[in-house]
């Protein structure tokens, strides 16, 4: 009975990829908070400095995986629990030669620029001797190990071409450059890019399959690896500077995969028109932002989105939010993610919003393990 209604729970998973018709939509609240560095005790020497790759000891974070896999088992309600790397490390930045700085005290990680308005050159350190890019594989090795089937393995957001053009430049001289030197930026993009979708096709290989599919950052099931690519960066141009610069390179990463998601904030939807006409069957992730337009003005867009049968998920650190989208918007295709900045001290308040459960609470915190 209990694998029946793990079934009826990923088949519904595999509907929203094809946006059928189904009663509601996928909701859940996760476990995984809005800024993770405060979620897990890092071990460090230093409460803030620079971060190496070599100062993250990956037999320190395990046991605190397997306490947050034993808080509510394989599901966050109709969404997979997926552990996965520290997300708050950038960690394609670091690949590709940032250095990372830290604050525990702050709760702030970045990477700090190196290219800023100099010759905009990069040859990427070969994967094969990637000291970041070893960590970040170490960890998800560990994790699977320390799964052993009993939840899904994942990625961390894994930021796209031209955030880490920002990151690599600065923010100030990637948007003064989009006038000065557009062209340059763009080649820029490109070698990010082709980076972007080297390293995940690496990590394709290393993430082990659950039950029969792989489980992305933002909590949905689907049937091949379904990595997730951002553009931030977008959300202060113009829809003809995204078309024109951007759009060629985000395109060349969502596309590389059938099951990717491509993430932007609704303080940025002016591109969404744009990445709709490529998406062809890939899902959108729209993040509700505090300071962004109300929400009665992002509506039309969203349905505009079903409309055009794309798959939708919306995150939202805003219950109200949560259950009014549940309501106005049909559920075919649909996911929605509550995530609270602290979700324990959510979770013991009693937030107010809670989503039928698909699975009874003792299947929470079973043990599923992955088919053959």
């Amino acid at each position: 009975m209990l694998i029946n209604k793990v079934d009826d729970l990923l088949a519904r998973h595999a509907a929203f990829w094809h946006c059928r018709a189904v009663e509601r939509p996928l909701v859940g609240v996760t476990r995984w908070s809005q800024f993770n560095l405060s979620q897990f005790d890092w071990g460090l020497p230093d409460e803030e400095g620079i971060l190496r790759p070599e100062m993250l000891d990956v037999d320190h974070f395990l046991p605190q995986y397997e306490a947050l896999f034993g808080d509510g088992g394989p599901f966050d309600d109709d969404l997979c629990w997926s552990a996965m790397p520290p997300k708050a490390i950038p960690w394609l930045e670091g690949a590709l030669g940032c250095p990372i700085e830290y604050s525990l005290r702050a709760g702030s990680i970045s990477a700090r620029p190196i290219l800023g308005d100099g010759p905009l050159e990069l040859v990427p350190a070969p994967l094969a001797d990637n000291s970041w890019f070893a960590k970040l594989l170490e960890f998800v090795h560990g994790l699977a190990r320390l799964a052993d089937g009993r939840f899904a393995v994942g990625l961390p957001l894994t930021r796209g071409p031209w955030d880490l053009v920002a990151a690599l430049c600065g923010s100030s001289s990637l948007y003064l450059g989009l006038y000065d030197r557009p062209d340059e930026l763009a080649r820029l993009a490109g070698v990010c890019a082709d980076f972007w979708i080297e390293a995940n096709n690496h990590l394709s290989s290393a993430i082990p399959k659950w039950q029969g599919g792989n489980v992305a950052f933002l909590g949905i099931w689907a049937p091949t690896f379904d990595p997730m690519s951002q553009d931030d960066a977008s959300a202060s141009i113009s829809q003809e500077f995204y078309r024109r610069i951007m759009g060629a390179a985000d395109q060349r990463t969502a596309r590389a995969w059938d099951s990717a998601i491509f993430h932007v904030h609704s303080a940025g939807l002016q591109i969404t028109n744009e990445v709709l006409e490529w998406l062809d069957g890939r899902a959108l992730n729209i993040t509700l932002d505090p300071s962004g337009p109300p929400l009665d003005a992002i509506l039309p867009i969203l349905r505009g989105v079903q409309e055009r049968r794309i798959p939708l998920h919306v995150l939202t650190a805003d219950p109200a939010q949560a259950r009014l989208l549940v309501e106005v918007l049909s559920p075919s295709g649909l996911a929605i993610m509550y995530q609270a900045i602290d979700p324990t001290a959510e979770r013991d308040a009693n937030s107010g919003f809670r989503v039928p459960r698909s699975l009874p609470a003792q299947a929470r915190s079973t043990t599923i393990r992955a088919e053959p």
